[in-house]
């Protein structure tokens, strides 16, 4: 894989181009002398290629170069037209490349305060995830350590542990974590949210509804989040929601009662 430019060959670049012709430079042409070809095929004379300035003024040519090709081409007279194929796309490189280069170095410098800032996101994402799910006391739980797994670098190697410094410098795989811990900092909020609810709300119960003896074997075993209500002698409890894990139930919960418009209780 190349290596990416560091900040001392960036700006050595600069200087080389502050220091070269100013302006948009072009390509034109001009009559060579030269033979090409050999034996009886050898001819004299073919277009070479050079660079100008905006002025006109030449700055570099190919009529000495070593590496030069010359194609031929009759038209319906007869007449032949021949011209050095290297020379022009050579110095169609040179133009193309002295002309965006400003634009290119424009685009390397944004693309690396792009990916500073996405790092930035994705530590602040894991240090945010992290303080979630200790205030939520699920911390150690399984589902929470498997959301901190999203900032602990390639979710496709269980291997690798977080040093922020070892970050890939490809762009696009920075891009596409910061994207996913966006993502999951979103849902950390809503089971953030949906705890400090439950804790709020003391007719709210969190139990896990076991199968009883005669039930069917293949009943499904559920968290349920409750609510209570009812005088002391006639209490009634209603299912508010359901889920396979208690973040999963409290979360569906949270979500029926904002349903409802209960959400700023």
């Amino acid at each position: 894989m190349t290596n990416p430019l560091t900040e001392e060959e960036l700006a050595r670049l600069e200087g080389l181009h502050a220091k070269a012709t100013p302006g948009e430079w072009e390509a034109d042409s001009e009559k060579s002398d030269g033979c090409y070809g050999s034996g009886e095929d050898c001819h004299e004379g073919y277009l070479s290629f050079y660079v100008c300035a905006p002025s006109g003024e030449k700055i570099c040519d190919a009529l000495n170069s070593d590496v030069g090709c010359v194609h031929e081409e009759f038209d319906e007279d007869g007449c032949c037209y021949a011209w050095d194929d290297v020379a022009k796309h050579n110095m169609a490189f040179i133009i193309a490349a002295k002309n965006a280069f400003p634009r290119l170095i424009a685009a390397i410098r944004a693309d690396r305060v792009r990916a500073d800032k996405a790092e930035d996101m994705v530590g602040a994402a894991y240090q945010f995830a992290g303080n979630v799910l200790d205030y939520a006391g699920l911390f150690e739980h399984d589902e929470g350590q498997r959301a901190l797994d999203y900032f602990c670098g390639n979710v496709e190697d269980a291997d690798f542990r977080w040093p922020a410094a070892d970050l890939p410098p490809n762009m696009a795989t920075v891009v596409a974590r910061a994207e996913a811990a966006e993502a999951e900092v979103a849902r950390l909020r809503e089971i953030a949210d949906a705890v400090a609810y439950f804790g709020k709300h003391c007719n709210w119960a969190l139990g896990f509804d076991l199968p009883t003896y005669g039930d069917d074997d293949n009943q499904e075993m559920l968290w349920l989040v409750t609510e209570e209500k009812g005088p002391i002698n006639d209490r009634e409890w209603s299912t508010v929601a359901s889920g396979a894990t208690p973040v999963a139930a409290l979360v569906r919960a949270h979500r029926a009662r904002k349903a409802l418009g209960g959400s700023n209780e």
